[in-house]
């Protein structure tokens, strides 16, 4: 009986050596395989990150208005007919360019510098009100959303009314606060801009002057962007 139970013994043994030994390779297999899939969605990931940019070029134009009424200007032209044209705090267009800097995934700082001003032309000359604003604008992404809001530095409001037989008036540097929604299609950006702003008398034909009332420069605005990776 001994002999007979050995020959059966030993052949289970190796019955399930062998068994057992090509499972553990599959389980290694497993291993491996589950290792080299982490290894390339490390690299992956690494990948994209070194390719995200964390800026990009703006360049803006808008058509803004109203603001106080600054001055009313009677126009000839050439062929005799007049009119009378309107110049406001708040008007009209503005042109200008900067960079967006990703702070976050969905959060982003606008910075822009540009040249604001509405004027009216004759065959005479030219008369209206300009300024340089500087623009900080603070944008949470929501999809193609834009919700920003902002301050607006503008330096050297300026109404040259002296074509028109009018004074060079000038005002103070001034502060702005703004709010902002846009919305993003691809490389455009269609934006609307609720700017406050009141500037201060500085001086009329250089001479310094002050007055009991600012002007109020505040504006409703809509804008177009155009961005661009660097």
């Amino acid at each position: 009986m001994h002999n007979n139970f050995l020959p059966y013994l030993f052949t289970t043994i190796v019955f399930n050596l062998s068994v057992a030994a090509p499972t553990f390779a599959h389980e290694s297999h497993e291993l491996d395989s589950d290792s080299n899939e982490h290894v390339v969605q490390a690299t992956v990931k690494e990948d994209h990150a070194k390719s995200i940019k964390n800026h990009r070029f703006m360049l803006t134009g808008g058509i803004t208005g109203q603001g106080d009424e600054l001055g009313k200007v009677d126009t000839i032209s050439t062929f005799g007919s007049s009119d009378t044209e309107t110049i406001y705090a708040g008007s009209l267009l503005y042109v200008g360019a900067g960079f967006e800097f990703f702070l976050d995934r969905d959060l982003s700082l606008e910075t822009l510098v540009g040249y604001h001003f509405d004027m009216v032309t004759a065959d005479n000359g030219s008369v209206g009100f300009y300024r340089l604003p500087i623009d900080f604008n603070l944008i949470k992404k929501i999809d193609q959303h834009r919700v920003g809001v902002g301050a607006s530095y503008h330096i050297g409001p300026e109404l040259d009314l002296v074509d028109g037989q009018g004074p060079m008036v000038k005002f103070e540097d001034a502060l702005g606060i703004s709010v902002n929604y846009g919305y993003e299609f691809d490389q455009f950006i269609l934006g609307f801009k609720y700017l406050a702003i009141d500037y201060e008398l500085e001086s009329i034909n250089g001479v310094s002057a002050t007055s009991t009332e600012n002007v109020d420069g505040s504006y409703f605005g809509v804008f177009i962007s155009i961005v661009g990776w660097n």
